[in-house]
């Protein structure tokens, strides 16, 4: 059993520029709110954030796209977090500079835990369209 989760009203934008090492860009992006009765602090402010992940344009990169925005329309990827900033729930976006640099992670390693914290949070490859386009740009209501 999946439990929806927190996430304030955000939207996300992916795009494509196949000039790019890594040519899909899926941009989360929350502003400024107030915490619902479902946050840590109901009728506090909290700060909004920008959020950007890179991947590359081959099946996985396809697949963990599609899933990253199955997640975020459930509200299963982001929250208000302690410091009363949204923030990604258990998840983290690669970013090449500083992911290679700071992690000394591979890219496929990346993404297979990826895929497991999202099958964690119920979304999975066998749960999500698979045939939605990648480049869109939608808001998601927060609870």
């Amino acid at each position: 059993m999946f439990v929806k989760g927190t996430q304030p009203t955000g939207a996300v934008e992916v795009k494509l520029n196949l000039e790019q090492n890594f040519p899909i860009k899926c941009v989360f992006t929350f502003p400024d709110g107030i915490q619902t009765k479902y946050n840590r602090r109901p009728g506090q402010p909290y700060k909004g954030s920008t959020f950007t992940g890179l991947l590359k344009d081959d099946n996985k990169g396809q697949l963990v796209c599609r899933m990253l925005k199955a997640a975020f329309r459930k509200g299963l990827m982001f929250t208000v977090n302690e410091y009363e900033c949204v923030g990604l729930d258990g998840l983290s976006l690669f970013h090449p500079s500083v992911f290679m640099m700071l992690l000394r992670s591979t890219y496929d390693e990346y993404i297979e835990k990826i895929k497991a914290e999202l099958a964690a949070k119920g979304i999975t490859k066998w749960n999500i369209d698979l045939t939605e386009k990648l480049e869109e740009t939608f808001t998601v209501e927060g609870p």
